[in-house]
Parts: C-alpha cells; structure tokens; sequence
C-alpha cells in the first residue's frame, strides 16, 4: 500500500484538484494521509468531503496551530501504515498513471528502495505528452547524490515525484521543523539509507509555480540554504568523504544566490560571509568537469570584483523579491 501525505494550508483553490488526482489513480491499493495545519479557510470542509466518499482510505490529522510544511510531513509520516510513502502538495498533482508506474519498479526490484520520476510545470500539463519509452537508470546513493549536488536536473532534491520505501524513514532525524529547504536537507539521508536509487524519464507530478511562495519573494528563510548546505558538507567530511567536491560545489552555489540575495535585502554581513566562500570556492568549481556551466559562469565572473557582480545581478529580477 501507498500511504500519500497532504500538507494543508490555505489549499482550497486548488485542493480538489490535487486530491482528485489521486482518488483517480489506475492503482487501488492507497491511504490518504490529510494533513490539516490550521489553515484558516475552507480547507478541512474539502477534507472531510473526501472522508465521507472515501471512507477508512482517508485519514485526517489537525494541527491545533499552524506548524509548518515540515511538521505536516512528519505527521503524516508517523499515521503512515503503508509499505510505501508519496508526498504531494496540495496545490499540485500527479499524472494518473504515476503510483502504478512507481510502484511496479519497487515491486519489481527489491535493491531499489527510491524511485524518481521526472516533475514538469503544471502549466505544460493539457500539452504533456510521453514521446519516449520508457527508460529506468538505476544509481547507488553515492552516485544519486553527485548528481544531485551538482544540480543535475534529472534528479531533484524535491521531497515530491518520488516513491520511497516507508522503511527509509525509520530510525532517522524527519523533516527539519522550523527551517526553509527541508527537502534539500533531508535527501542526503534518505539517499544513504537506499540501497539503490532508480530514476524514470515518465512525468509523474504536475507543480504549480506560486508567484507568492517564499522562493518568489524576499524573507531571510530564503537564507536557510546557506546554513543547510554548510551542514551538508560538513556531514559529508565525516561520513562520506568521496562525496565533499559535490557536496562544496552545493554549498558554492547556495553562496552566490545568498551573496545576492543579501546584498539586495541588506543583510550586509551575511553578503561578506558569501563573497568571501565564493572566492574561497571558485578556482575548485572552475576545475572541476562536473560543476554545471552556470556556477562555472559564475566563478569566472566573480574574479572582476563584488560590484560587477552586483551590477550583472541587479538584471535579474528573482533577487529583487
């Protein structure tokens, strides 16, 4: 069984859509875990319809006050009863076909234990359509990682798209409470409890680009992904020390985003800490063949000075919030 896990806050727009991809899944064998976390609208009415058409299948948890994605998640990680685990936020959706697809590899291959499918803007949904078969790449977790701290877009950091194995969950430290990039942070331990990690090229989940969503607008929890990634490397240096390049090249680029980020939402010092790793950064991502070609743009760059960099920035309108 496929225990799916909903946070909610503030979703009525688009709740019954995303709800309604699941219920009508080609694969039968699922709970729905719905996640109520205080939201202030008219939400938990949409949750409890579902529970009274669908029974036992749907399981509601409320939050006395709002405590955040993370805590959402975790709650709905500790009600799981199923042998696999999906996450999906309320205002995006699964392709129908996705939970069949996920799970036959899981079912099928017993060394897999995380399946990652491919994530497309819900806005390219009533044109999506799969012109390739089929293709499975299967990698061990130290190589799923390395293409995740290098950014390869084939596979995400995203808790969403993918299928785990609840037992990955187990006897490890949740989602961080309280902190932006919780999927960010989380991934480097899901990965190294898998015993191989298998990703599909099938569209799987649908997301919905919220121009109102943190990642769109200025707060400090944009910064979180400085200390998340500090902590990764430093994780990294201690457990796994084949995979510090990758890990350092993370961290090199969650600088130059918080480098600008901060200069133009005066957060001064935290600028001069940025810069500072970004020089301390640079020569290792120019020489180094995996680092992508932005962050190799960047590092060049960044040896004309602080305020040419600025300057080039200041065109880019995801800093100014």
């Amino acid at each position: 069984m496929i225990s799916i896990i909903v946070p909610i806050y503030k979703a009525e727009r688009y709740l019954r859509e995303s709800l309604d991809s699941i219920v009508g899944q080609n694969y039968a064998d699922w709970e729905l875990i719905l996640v109520d976390d205080a939201s202030p609208d008219n939400s938990l009415e949409i949750c409890r319809s579902y529970e009274k058409q669908y029974g036992d299948r749907i399981k509601i948890a409320i939050h006395s006050h709002n405590k955040g994605l993370s805590a959402s998640r975790n709650t709905g990680i500790t009600m799981a009863t199923g042998d696999y685990i999906l996450f999906l936020d309320a205002d995006d959706s699964y392709l129908p076909l996705a939970l069949n697809t996920m799970a036959s590899y899981l079912d099928r291959y017993s060394e897999v234990d995380m399946v990652c499918g491919k994530i497309i803007n819900a806005a390219e949904k009533p044109a999506y359509i799969l012109d390739k078969p089929l293709s499975l790449q299967v990698y061990s977790p130290e190589e799923a990682l390395k293409k995740t701290f290098y950014q390869d877009k084939d596979l995400l950091h995203s808790a969403w798209g993918k299928l785990y194995r609840r037992k990955l969950f187990e006897g490890i430290k949740l989602f961080k409470e309280g902190s932006w990039f919780e999927d960010m942070e989380i991934f480097p331990r899901l990965a190294l409890n898998c015993h191989n990690i298998a990703v599909i090229n099938q569209a799987v989940y649908f997301y919905r680009i919220n121009p109102t969503s943190f990642v769109n607008t200025w707060s400090k929890g944009r910064l979180d992904a400085l200390t998340i990634t500090e902590q990764i490397v430093s994780e990294m240096k201690s457990r796994h020390k084949g995979l510090i390049k990758s890990a350092e090249n993370l961290m090199f680029s969650a600088n130059f985003n918080g480098f600008f980020l901060a200069s133009f939402h005066g957060e001064t010092q935290t600028a001069n800490e940025c810069w500072s790793k970004i020089k301390a950064g640079r020569l290792q991502a120019l020489t180094d063949s995996r680092v992508r070609l932005k962050n190799k743009i960047g590092a060049l760059l960044s040896y004309l000075g602080k305020n040419v960099m600025l300057s080039i920035a200041k065109k880019n309108s995801k800093y100014g919030g």
